[in-house]
Order: C-alpha cells, then sequence, then structure tokens
C-alpha cells in the first residue's frame, strides 16, 4: 500500500483543462511515493519532507479506507515559516474531519480549508 503524494499547487493544476489534468493525475512520475509500513509505532514511523508555501494532493494508492493518521510537524518548525496546504478526498458525509495541530507548548488553529468540486 503505497502513500502517494503530487504538487497541487494553485499555478500548476489551475491552468490545466481536464484532459491535461487527467493526463497529469495519471503520470506515475508526478507522485512521490512512500511504502507502507506496518509498525504503529511513531518512533518507527517514516518521516517525509515537505517544502513550505506549496499544496500537496495525497492518497493511498489502493483508495484505503483509512479512519485515523497522524501527521507531525518537524521539531526545525518555526512559527514564522510558510505553510503546507494537504488536499485529500473526503466523501463520507457521516464523519467529521479533526485536526488538532500542536507544537510544544504552542496551539497553532485549525485552518483547514473546505470546498468540494463536485455539484
Amino acid at each position: 500500500m503505497l502513500f502517494k503524494i503530487i504538487k497541487w499547487d494553485d499555478d500548476i493544476i489551475g491552468a490545466m483543462d481536464e484532459i491535461e489534468l487527467e493526463a497529469y493525475l495519471d503520470d506515475a512520475d508526478n507522485y512521490s511515493k512512500v511504502p507502507f509500513k506496518q509498525n504503529q509505532d511513531p518512533t518507527n514511523g517514516w518521516a517525509i519532507p515537505f517544502v513550505t508555501n506549496h499544496k500537496y494532493k495525497w492518497h493511498f494508492a489502493s483508495a484505503l479506507d483509512f479512519e485515523r493518521i497522524t501527521l507531525d510537524m518537524s521539531e526545525r518548525w518555526e512559527a514564522t515559516d510558510h505553510p503546507i496546504y494537504m488536499v485529500t478526498n473526503f466523501t463520507d458525509q457521516r464523519a467529521s474531519v479533526d485536526l488538532l495541530v500542536e507544537s510544544d507548548s504552542d496551539y497553532i488553529a485549525n485552518e483547514t480549508l473546505t470546498n468540494s468540486t463536485q455539484e
């Protein structure tokens, strides 16, 4: 089970028509791929770097129906760093999406952006 990440910046996908976007999404070379790891011990988790001030879309390769995922910020994070936007599919209207972001004693407000591309 791969964790797949693709660049999703507005200046990349915003200028694409439907055919170009479909080709972009279908091209395996556009994705970073992180192998699934069975062990749930966070100390044995994967470190995945993200460049700040960019938007990324991620999903599991086989449309895994997950109930929980944990993303931790680096200890090198500073309050003056640019944001990172994470985009994922969310189609289950019965569930809630809760995001808690903490850094030591500083609490960072959840600035989840919600929109729908479907009418």
